[in-house]
């Protein structure tokens, strides 16, 4: 034993030296093949993602890209900033939308001064080789959530199946996202555990989200439509979905006082230049109630191809001409449907609310837009007799009119604009007051045309 002992070590004296050198190649080896396999990996995720990357390590998101179980998309903060996001590959709409919302409030939102995180957000699909007001809202507030996933197959070929019992969708690295935020909660120094299971955009203690811009004169790249790439009314059809913006560029102007009547008649449809914002009644008003305010807006529907646009349009991300198409039967089928599709225009009355809070109600499905969409999609007249047709949902912006820095985005409903409506009215006003009561066989239409006419003088009705 003691023999061998002293052989083993005689051997490990001598050959120590040789067994270091083989174990620093073993390690420069696996170094080496390492290295080449993160080139690999680098040279594939660059391609994927058109950025350069590290030649050392990868972020768990880009494994994941690497892997195809998620893609990496552009995401616009319309009066913040552009992003890239890492979202799941196929998904559903809502998982999207909780993907981006937290990658908002993370990043961004509570990196203010003062904290806060989304609460009432529209998300807007775009893509990538299409005009960039060629677009979808992902809300089924505007279009039904059938609609929604009809219009993403036929504009972009965007692929869904049902999988567990909803619709999953397969992005790709083309889609182009924007939240457009009109609302946010600030968060508290101490969190309260009692709004930790709300939905954000449930929540009473939400408030009016607004950023703050300023252009100054000489100086174009600070248009306001340049960093927004559009300041268009923007709508969407109830029943088919597809997009429509304002002929013209128009902004509205908001005041924190819902009381302050005058301060919500003001619009600027400035075009290429500064905005400026004329006296009040300048705005095509129709009318002004308790809840809302109406202007008249004309809009066009938008094409793929950026056809729409005229010189009232921002020069920039129009529909990219040498990008190749996403495939070409959706391309076919946007081509058939510009050309066989609507000659006429909206010529919409547009409601919008006074304050967040009334426009948070009006938005609810059993308020005044989910009683319009019912109307609509029923084809249906309300309960006064009048002919309204609902045309949509729509986006636009307005400006703190005691602060022209300070914007926010608003949710309005577009209804079709009658230059006969209000004399039709009247006209049937008139023939029920005039009616004799005793040629009216129907018990319950004969009282309450009595009351009417009863009860009705010059001044009031």
């Amino acid at each position: 034993d003691a023999t061998a002992t002293a052989t083993t070590q005689l051997f490990r004296d001598q050959f120590s030296s040789h067994w270091e050198q083989l174990y620093q190649a073993k390690l420069a080896m696996q170094q080496s093949k390492r290295v080449r396999m993160e080139s690999a990996d680098d040279v594939k995720l660059m391609a994927l993602t058109d950025k350069p990357t590290s030649a050392i390590t990868h972020s768990k998101s880009e494994r994941e890209v690497l892997a195809g179980t998620k893609v990496e998309v552009e995401l616009l903060i319309p009066g913040l900033c552009t992003m890239e996001v890492c979202i799941p590959r196929e998904s559903t709409i809502p998982t999207v939308k909780k993907f981006l919302v937290k990658h908002v409030n993370d990043n961004l939102l509570r990196h203010d001064e003062h904290p806060s995180e989304v609460a009432k957000a529209w998300l807007v699909l775009a893509m990538f080789g299409y005009d960039d007001m060629y677009d979808i809202p992902l809300e089924v507030e505007a279009v039904e959530l059938k609609v929604q996933l009809e219009r993403i197959q036929h504009m972009f070929g965007l692929g869904a199946r049902l999988k567990d019992g909803e619709h999953h969708v397969t992005w790709n690295e083309r889609c182009r996202f924007a939240l457009v935020i009109m609302s946010v909660i600030k968060i508290p120094k101490v969190p309260s555990v009692d709004n930790e299971h709300i939905d954000p955009a449930k929540r009473p203690d939400q408030v009016p989200w607004t950023f703050v811009h300023e252009e100054r004169p000489n100086a174009p790249a600070t248009l306001l439509q340049n960093t927004l790439r559009a300041t268009h009314l923007r709508a969407w059809d109830f029943v088919t979905g597809e997009s429509l913006a304002s002929q013209l560029p128009i902004i509205f102007s908001f005041a924190e006082d819902p009381r302050d009547r005058r301060a919500f008649m003001m619009v600027s449809r400035s075009a290429n230049t500064l905005q400026q914002f004329h006296a009040p009644g300048e705005g095509d008003i129709l009318g002004m109630g308790e809840n809302a305010i109406v202007h008249r807006v004309q809009l066009s529907y938008t094409r793929g191809d950026g056809r729409h646009r005229d010189e009232h349009w921002t020069r920039v991300n129009v529909g990219l001409e040498n990008e190749e198409p996403v495939n070409k039967s959706s391309n076919k089928n946007k081509e058939d449907e510009s050309d066989s599709s609507h000659v006429e225009d909206w010529d919409a009355a547009v409601k919008r609310p006074f304050s967040l809070g009334k426009m948070l109600v009006f938005l609810q499905n059993s308020s005044e837009a989910g009683l319009a969409k019912r109307l609509r999609l029923a084809n249906l007249l309300n309960s006064d007799k009048r002919v309204l047709y609902f045309y949509g949902l729509g986006l636009g912006l307005s400006t703190n009119a005691y602060n022209e820095n300070e914007y926010k985005f608003e949710l309005m409903l577009l209804a079709k604009y009658c230059p006969n409506f209000s004399t039709y009215t009247m006209r049937v006003f008139m023939e029920e007051y005039m009616t004799v009561l005793g040629r009216v066989t129907d018990e319950a239409q004969r009282l309450s045309l009595h009351k009417m006419q009863s009860q009705f003088s010059i001044t009031s009705v």
